[in-house]
């Protein structure tokens, strides 16, 4: 039996992620597991930045956020350019858990490092535009590392989208055919 990925990313999140705020969406409609999440910093009262949706931040406070996904990879409605790294896979074999527990290494990585980076952002007057880089050969790295340790696990998670009828649904087609009797 597998497990499902939503869940398994949530309880890894749960126990891995407590430094930075976060949240998972499994939207069915574009058949995605999406991650966001939340650098937050104190920052000079009289400091602003504008984001590329020309959002501006509040006094004293910077919220950086990004987002990371996992999606059905005959999904065209992900466009990969538009996350921090979109990870296709084949929702009928699934993806190893081991790769799951190497992402989100590197997305705590990552995370813990933004603070640092957009401080330094900040501080420094030459740079116009910030953003988060993800590895892929980092991930690789950890990928590899845990397999030579034997801490890869093989088993496979995977993912529904699609949605389950409704107990009411189900007994209409059992007793009538699909027919509802008014």
């Amino acid at each position: 039996m597998s497990l499902d990925l939503g869940s398994y990313i949530y309880k890894n999140m749960l126990k891995k992620a407590t430094y930075y705020q976060w949240k998972i969406i499994v939207d069915r409609s574009k058949r995605a597991i999406e991650i966001y999440f939340t650098i937050s910093l104190d920052i000079p009262d009289e400091q602003f930045v504008q984001d590329a949706n020309a959002k501006v931040n509040e006094a004293g406070q910077l919220n950086f956020e990004e987002v990371v996904c996992f999606y059905d990879e005959a999904n065209n409605k992900i466009v990969p350019k538009n996350y921090l790294v979109a990870v296709p896979l084949n929702i009928n074999t699934g993806i190893e858990q081991g790769y799951v527990d190497a992402f989100i290494k590197q997305l705590n990585i990552i995370a813990s490092n933004a603070n640092g980076q957009i401080r330094e952002y900040l501080t420094d007057e030459t740079q116009s535009e910030f953003s988060l880089v993800w590895n892929e050969q980092n991930m690789e790295n950890t990928i590899h590392t845990m397999k030579e340790t034997k801490n890869y696990l093989t088993e496979t998670l995977t993912i529904e989208f699609e949605e389950k009828a409704s107990l009411i649904d189900q007994f209409k087609e059992e007793h009538d055919g699909g027919m509802e009797r008014i």
